[in-house]
């Protein structure tokens, strides 16, 4: 299983998870790698947390106002979630 880093919202630590454990799911954690579509994983995300993701890490959304939009922007951003390591 690839691990993955995610910030802790409680303490603000980037932290080395699992990618299927529950700190990743609950933290919002997305995978990425080869092959691995981003835009579509974070289409997943409400439209809020897609906000609330861009604004905590500065990526300006421009005239992004739908989802499909405001992840297109993210997932092409350098700040988008960063790819896991693998063992």
């Amino acid at each position: 299983m690839a691990r993955i880093e995610v910030t802790d919202p409680f303490s603000g630590a980037v932290v080395t998870v699992e990618e299927d454990s529950p700190q990743a799911k609950a933290w919002g954690a997305v995978p990425t790698g080869p092959g691995y579509d981003l835009t579509k994983a974070l289409a997943d995300w409400k439209v809020d947390e897609l906000k609330a993701y861009a604004t905590e890490h500065e990526i300006a959304l421009g005239e992004a106002t739908k989802k499909a939009e405001i992840a297109a922007v993210i997932a092409a951003s350098d700040k988008a979630p960063k790819a896991p390591e693998t063992e």
